[in-house]
């Protein structure tokens, strides 16, 4: 297929813009808004189309929609996602096309499952921390003698 090197420079900003603004309104509130992602999936199939492909582009970029909103899918019905990641992911799959969102979702699956680890380390960590001062400041506390060095 022809659209196999679609990604351009303006694909690649488009979709730079759509992941900094998912990037930060999911910080600020945990949220990646429809306003965000809809009209990012209408432009990605629309700018396929317009751009010379016609309709092979249009439908390159339904086929990357679907298959980025199927890959989130099961993900999503487990609760490891939220629907604001499946509807980005449909988004990007509307600009970069199938073969591409296979590898953003290799890549984020990746990525996502390094982020768990990093946050069971650090919540393991916080409880260790929390249960060794407890038992070092409770005895003090309740004696009310200053700590032996």
């Amino acid at each position: 297929m022809p659209l196999a090197s679609s990604i351009t420079s303006p694909v690649l900003l488009a979709c730079g813009m759509l992941l900094a603004g998912a990037a930060i309104t999911d910080l600020l509130r945990r949220t990646i808004p429809n306003s965000l992602t809809l009209p990012a999936l209408c432009c990605g199939c629309l700018y396929l189309w317009l751009s010379g492909s016609g309709t092979e582009g249009f439908v390159f970029s339904v086929m990357g929609t679907f298959l980025g909103g199927l890959l989130f899918w099961l993900p999503y019905r487990k609760g490891m996602v939220g629907g604001g990641d499946l509807k980005l992911m449909a988004a990007l799959g509307a600009w970069i096309g199938p073969k591409a969102i296979l590898s953003v979702f290799l890549y984020a699956t990746v990525a996502g499952g390094l982020m768990a680890v990093v946050q069971i380390w650090r919540q393991r960590s916080h409880h260790h921390q929390e249960r060794c001062h407890g038992e070092d400041v409770r005895p003090i506390i309740i004696s009310g003698q200053p700590a032996a060095d």
